[in-house]
């Protein structure tokens, strides 16, 4: 599903399973499930399940989304071409994502916000919260706020991340403002 660089406002994907999408061969770029990347609000994905992909959401752009009950399985990692999070989030702010279930992802975060072009752009307001994470290799745990962005005011609370072989907690950037509290991190590399 493709909404490429249109201004959308007001859309709701849901009860749909995404399956599949992309391709693990390295001469070709990588495709994720949801792709959009121009400026758009109210964006709502719910209660889907994305299974057997790159990545499943590249959201650049967003402002006042919700990402919610949705899960995530079984992605696939290439260096330097795909990374594998199951959500890329560049440019977007004011966004909710709770209670998503993220099992065996790859790659730099379940949820990776600040990870793109990179040109210092701040992203901002930004609530993590009620989502597991299960049998997971992230370099940035389930939020990985990547080092060429600036995340402010990033609540992260009442996650779950078991048995995930790098990092399993939170890995902020540069940025002011961030809490991440009770959350439950066991059996890490690095927690």
């Amino acid at each position: 599903m493709t909404f490429g660089n249109s201004s959308l406002d007001y859309i709701t994907v849901a009860y749909t399973e995404f399956a599949n999408c992309g391709t693990t061969d390295a001469q070709l770029d990588c495709q994720e499930e949801i792709y959009s990347t121009g400026s758009s609000t109210y964006i709502t994905i719910q209660n889907n399940y994305f299974h057997d992909f790159g990545a499943a959401i590249l959201q650049r752009g967003w402002d006042n989304s919700l990402i919610e009950r949705n899960y995530f399985k079984d992605n696939w990692l290439i260096g330097g071409i795909c990374n594998g999070e199951a959500i890329s989030s560049d440019y977007s702010n004011n966004t909710v994502y709770r209670y998503n279930i993220f099992d065996n992802i790859s790659g730099t975060g379940a949820l990776a916000p600040g990870h793109g072009p990179g040109d210092g752009h701040v992203i901002s307001d930004i609530e993590f919260y009620g989502n597991l994470a299960f049998n997971n290799n992230t370099n940035g745990g389930m939020v990985g706020c990547g080092a060429l962005f600036v995340c402010n005011n990033f609540k992260v609370y009442n996650n779950t991340s078991v048995d995930n072989a790098d990092k399993g907690g939170f890995t902020f950037g540069i940025g002011s403002g961030n809490e991440s509290y009770n959350n439950v991190v066991y059996n890490a590399s690095t927690p």
